[in-house]
């Protein structure tokens, strides 16, 4: 924890384990609490609103780009990430080599490990469980960025068959942070699935 942060009592919970600040005063906080001055927060919340420029600040970034390689799903770079991400992460649009490791890592977890790094999941014992690691920056940039999964990709991840939950704490990254998740249901009541986040403006 940072010993000059005082974040008062809004959190229910544990004290921020995650303390920043990004280039606009927000104040990113994460740990282990569910809720800020009784509103539902994830393991993550931000503090300090500010008012948003006159400027769109994706428009500003795409701006010296190839006129036809401005909108959020092109790849100017061909790297794999598209300009959308590129802004979100901080990296450079036109610069292959600037990109980040969004997907870290995906193995399998067993019930028993689930069961005593998330209280309240209750899954059933001798089960295992798909998990994912995903490296997400601290500011955002206004965009959202959603953790999701689906048994069935063909449905765009919209069709309920999969649910991802967060894993344990965040963890600090340098300018990013990490977010370990596990999807239900569990290796027995599913062939296959799939995971992804989805980046919206």
């Amino acid at each position: 924890p940072e010993p000059d942060f005082l974040p008062g009592a809004g959190f229910n919970g544990s004290y921020p384990l995650i303390v920043k600040t990004d280039s606009l005063g927000r104040i990113w906080c994460g740990g282990s609490f569910t809720s800020y001055d009784g509103e539902t927060a994830s393991r993550m919340v931000v503090l300090n609103g500010y008012e948003p420029s006159a400027i769109d600040p994706f428009e500003a970034y795409v701006d010296d780009l190839p006129v036809d390689q401005q909108d959020a799903g092109d790849d100017p770079d061909r790297d794999g990430q598209s300009n959308l991400v590129e802004f979100a992460y901080g990296t450079l649009a036109e610069d292959a080599t600037s990109r980040t490791q969004i997907k870290v890592s995906s193995n399998l977890a067993a019930s028993a490990e689930i069961n005593s790094l998330n209280a309240g999941s209750n899954l059933p014992a001798g089960e295992s469980y798909y998990t994912v690691t995903y490296r997400f920056p601290y500011d955002y940039q206004g965009v959202t960025i959603t953790a999701q999964a689906t048994l069935n990709p063909g449905t765009f991840f919209n069709d309920g068959s999969a649910q991802i939950i967060p894993l344990g704490d965040p963890v600090d990254d340098g300018d990013y942070f990490l977010q370990r998740y596990y999807v239900t249901p569990g290796q027995s009541g599913a062939i296959r699935g799939f995971t992804r986040l989805k980046l919206e403006r």
